[in-house]
């Protein structure tokens, strides 16, 4: 029977956005204010979309925007879409913004010097890439191949002076946490002398979201993939980053799936986006349920969309 059901079906991670807040960096939880989910795949109204996940927000001119992955379930590839809000709870999808020949997926956004770039993962064209908002938020132009390889989930921050960037690898070891420094945005990165920083720990070695600064202390997070792709979210206080030292210390897990049957983070979350509001902590995070599909009537539905082309 066991044989039959996996002939007759798929298993698919359903990935979703939610917003949690809380009085304290370290404890957030799902916000009443918002519904749960804000977003999912059926909210995207230009592509036939699966799902949405990697939430990243950005304020500007007193509106909220949230760029996101939308996994495109026709060309099988991640894109970069955005959604608006006027308060961080209420959110109204918009349109795809970003689109390449490879996978787009955790677009990293940030302001500098006036200006608003993005970091997404493009570890599938062989380099962490730039990209510059030219009209924002919809139009977006890549000013840089800063650093070349294959690098999932690239994180950037800004600290003593220097831009460094976190990003996950798999050469010369899987599993691996790689660190890069530079004195200037879009050129002059360097490896760190103790690459990997982190060596084949599926655990702390994917980047989990935004690397923020909150009391003088700087937090990262990790996506726990020990047992399965997503399993948790974990927080760690940097402790020393020069360019010859790195040392941090774990907290323990921010966020992990609710366990509760039918829910849209049943099964695992794995990115959050803490940012400081008021003297509090809004959040955007994502998380995933499994969901079985018949394979017959996912054929059929692929050899439409071929004949209908």
């Amino acid at each position: 029977m066991r044989n039959l059901f996996n002939k007759l079906f798929y298993v698919y991670d359903m990935w979703g956005i939610g917003i949690y807040e809380g009085d304290d960096i370290h404890k957030i939880y799902p916000s009443k204010n918002a519904k749960v989910p804000v977003l999912s795949g059926k909210d995207v109204t230009d592509c036939k979309a699966r799902f949405v996940a990697d939430p990243f927000m950005i304020k500007h001119d007193n509106v909220w925007y949230m760029f996101f992955e939308i996994y495109d379930d026709v060309k099988s590839k991640g894109l970069i879409g955005v959604a608006t809000s006027n308060d961080a709870y209420k959110w109204e999808y918009k349109k795809i913004v970003l689109e390449e020949d490879f996978h787009l997926s955790y677009p990293y956004v940030f302001k500098l010097n006036n200006k608003i770039y993005m970091i997404p993962e493009t570890g599938e064209s062989g380099y962490i890439k730039i990209y510059e908002a030219i009209n924002f938020p919809y139009e977006w132009k890549c000013i840089s191949n800063i650093i070349e390889g294959n690098y999932w989930d690239p994180s950037l921050v800004i600290h003593d002076d220097k831009f460094w960037i976190f990003a996950k690898g798999e050469k010369p070891y899987k599993d691996s946490l790689y660190l890069f420094y530079s004195d200037s945005l879009e050129s002059g990165w360097k490896a760190h002398c103790c690459n990997p920083i982190i060596k084949e720990d599926a655990v702390r070695c994917r980047p989990g979201g935004r690397i923020i600064k909150d009391n003088g202390k700087l937090y990262r997070y990790s996506q726990d993939c020990s047992i399965h792709y997503g399993k948790s979210t974990i927080a760690f206080e940097i402790e020393t980053m020069t360019t010859k030292e790195y040392k941090e210390k774990e907290l323990g897990v921010i966020i992990k799936g609710c366990d509760i049957n039918k829910t849209w983070n049943k099964d695992g979350m794995h990115t959050v986006d803490i940012q400081n509001v008021n003297d509090r902590y809004l959040a955007a995070v994502d998380g995933f349920y499994y969901k079985r599909v018949n394979k017959i009537s996912r054929n059929i539905e692929f050899l439409l969309r071929k004949i209908k082309k």
